[in-house]
C-alpha cells in the first residue's frame, strides 16, 4: 500500500509539471501550442517511458531517457513505416506497438518479481 502512495505522490508531480507546461504554452504562444505540448507528452514521452519503466532506473532516470528516446527513436521509426503505410497510421501503429511492448515488460518484470517474493 506505501508504494502505492508514493507512486501516486511522483505521478501528481509529473501530471502537474505536464500541465505547467501546457498552461505556459498557451499564455505564450495559444491553443495550438499547448496541444502539441500535450501530443508530444502522449504519443512520443509516454510510450518510451512505459518502455523504459520495465528497466530498473529511477524514475528521474526513466523520464530523461524517455524524453531523448522518444524524441530520436520514435519519429524515425514512423519515417521507415510511412514507406509503406500512410503517415498518419504510422504514427499510431508505432506508437501503439511501444505502449503494448512497454505494458507486455512491465506486467512480465512484475509476474517475475511476484514469483521470487512467494519462493521465499
Amino acid at each position: 500500500m506505501e508504494h502505492q502512495i508514493k507512486s501516486l505522490e511522483a505521478n501528481k508531480g509529473k501530471l502537474a509539471v505536464l500541465a505547467a507546461a501546457a498552461a505556459m504554452s498557451y499564455f505564450f504562444l495559444g491553443l495550438s501550442a499547448a496541444r502539441a505540448i500535450i501530443g508530444i507528452s502522449i504519443f512520443w514521452i509516454l510510450p518510451a517511458y512505459i518502455l523504459m519503466s520495465s528497466l530498473n532506473l529511477k524514475d528521474e532516470e526513466k523520464l530523461a531517457l524517455s524524453f531523448f528516446a522518444g524524441i530520436v527513436i520514435i519519429p524515425s521509426l514512423v519515417y521507415w513505416l510511412a514507406f509503406v503505410l500512410p503517415f498518419r497510421a504510422s504514427i499510431y501503429v508505432v506508437t501503439g506497438s511501444l505502449l503494448a511492448v512497454g505494458v507486455y515488460l512491465t506486467l512480465r518484470r512484475k509476474k517475475e518479481e511476484d514469483a521470487k517474493t512467494q519462493q521465499n
